[in-house]
């Protein structure tokens, strides 16, 4: 029976499919090749060379072979091989996408924290006579990664002929923050209307260093706020837990009881919207 059952469903999707194909190739083909651009954008931002080729493969590779392996590790059951294939193949498209996003997330973060010393840098480089171009030198040799990183791109685009404030503005393109934003504004409009750059970067030094100050103050307050509410949502759990251990008779009736049910639902449901509105009072965006 169970093979006929399996007949049958393998005849409908072939028939979908089939009858489907040209719908269904044009919208794959669309989506994947977007999300290969995508990742491979994401990728050269972390200075990880990987060819759309080679991504493609990944993403292909990586489906198929967790689709066969879930569906052969399930059978007989091949219904639930099925749907948990299936959710792995939905799965591995966007797991590479949230590593990458959390990889360019840390790696931005700890480019802002490398702001003050390479400003710093930048500007003594320029008090003492040097040009922005040698200046930048200086801080490719003396920084650590990724700001040396991302500052030798820009000298290397400005060696092969790329104007000064367009490697500046890709740069901005690259890491996405409000500091290095401010930083390569003040650049390139200073460029061109002329000023001290040196006094420039001393004011956007203090001023990342201020913002910092007033992030890390606001983040210990949102923490001590979200810690409070994890106590207070995880209070009557620990109570249930400490009612069953004491008089599990009486507790007993919740789970064992249509009224039970109905007074846990709501408890539960209570407990989501509280935590929920702390979570919204006690989060800060800066």
């Amino acid at each position: 029976m169970e093979l006929v059952i399996a007949l049958i469903f393998g005849l409908a999707v072939f028939w979908f499919i089939f009858s489907n194909f040209e719908a269904l190739e044009k919208k794959f083909s669309f989506s994947l090749s977007e999300t290969v651009d995508q990742t491979v954008s994401e990728l050269d931002t972390l200075f990880i060379e990987m060819k759309p080729r080679q991504v493609f493969w990944f993403y292909v590779l990586t489906g198929s072979i967790g689709f066969l392996f879930f569906f052969s590790m399930l059978l007989p059951h091949w219904i639930i091989g099925f749907i948990v294939g299936f959710m792995w193949v939905f799965f591995s498209f966007r797991l590479p996408k949230i590593v990458i996003h959390i990889l360019v997330r840390r790696r931005v973060s700890k480019f802002n924290s490398q702001m003050i010393d390479g400003l710093t840098l930048l500007s003594n480089a320029l008090k003492s006579g040097l040009s922005i171009v040698q200046g930048i030198q200086v801080v490719v040799d003396e920084m650590p990664n990724p700001f040396s990183e991302e500052f030798n791109l820009v000298l290397s685009q400005q060696k092969v002929g790329v104007p000064l404030d367009e490697c500046f503005t890709k740069l901005a393109e690259r890491v996405p923050s409000e500091d290095v934003e401010m930083f390569v504004t003040a650049i390139v409009i200073l460029r061109e209307t002329g000023g001290n750059l040196s006094e420039t970067f001393d004011t956007v030094v203090h001023t990342i260093r201020e913002r910092i100050k007033v992030e890390k103050k606001i983040g210990s307050m949102v923490f001590m706020g979200v810690m409070q509410g994890v106590i207070v949502t995880a209070i009557p759990f620990f109570l249930l837990v400490l009612l069953y251990v004491i008089d599990p008779q009486h507790v007993t009736i919740l789970f064992t009881n249509v009224w039970g049910y109905v007074i846990l639902g709501i408890m539960l449901f209570m407990q989501l919207i509280g935590g929920l509105m702390i979570k919204k009072i006690v989060t800060i965006r800066v």
